[in-house]
């Protein structure tokens, strides 16, 4: 065989992988993405929103999508909307897979003026915990409270993994947990 058939061989072989791997994480992230088009669209309706900027799954006791946007007013607010449990009984009603009902729970609006703002608290964060690195900042539900999460990390002999959360609205501090150290062999 030629060097010519072996590169146009190996082109399609590289080309078949990589449709492959596209296919794949298509077909894993799309329930995913029709939930969250499913949640934008009702949070739309239900709080009355002209656009969303973000929308965000938080699970801790609960999972619940955290939508951020404007409302008809140019308000910059957050929603909170419930993702109702799946029962047995609800299986095979009809709906459509990776549909969200929420109709139950109605959501839970905050105007961004009358919350603490991500940017304090992560200044405040930082002050505290200066070695820390920051993973992730979001906001989220805890114990049927809104709060700010912040997921971090510190430099202890090992790397070790944190929670913490604030209240959502006045930024103060809730509670902390600390995740288990890995043990490398």
């Amino acid at each position: 065989m030629s060097a010519k058939r072996w590169l146009t061989l190996s082109s399609l072989l590289i080309l078949a992988l990589l449709v492959a791997i596209f296919i794949y994480y298509r077909s894993v992230q799309l329930p995913y993405w029709s939930q969250e088009a499913s949640i934008r669209k009702e949070v739309v309706e239900a709080a009355q929103l002209k656009s969303v900027t973000k929308a965000t799954k938080h699970v801790w006791d609960q999972a619940y999508w955290v939508v951020e946007g404007t409302d008809e007013t140019d308000t910059d607010v957050y929603v909170w909307m419930a993702v109702p449990e799946k029962s047995e009984a609800g299986a095979g009603n009809g709906a459509a897979e990776g549909s969200v009902k929420t109709d139950a729970v109605p959501p839970l609006i905050i105007k961004a003026s009358e919350a603490a703002s991500k940017d304090a608290i992560r200044e405040s964060f930082l002050q505290a915990k200066p070695d820390a690195e920051i993973k992730r900042m979001q906001p989220g539900m805890l114990n049927g409270e809104p709060v700010w999460e912040i997921y971090f990390s510190r430099e202890e002999h090992t790397t070790k993994y944190y929670y913490e959360f604030y209240r959502f609205r006045d930024g103060s501090f809730l509670t902390e947990y600390r995740l288990p150290a890995r043990i490398s062999a």
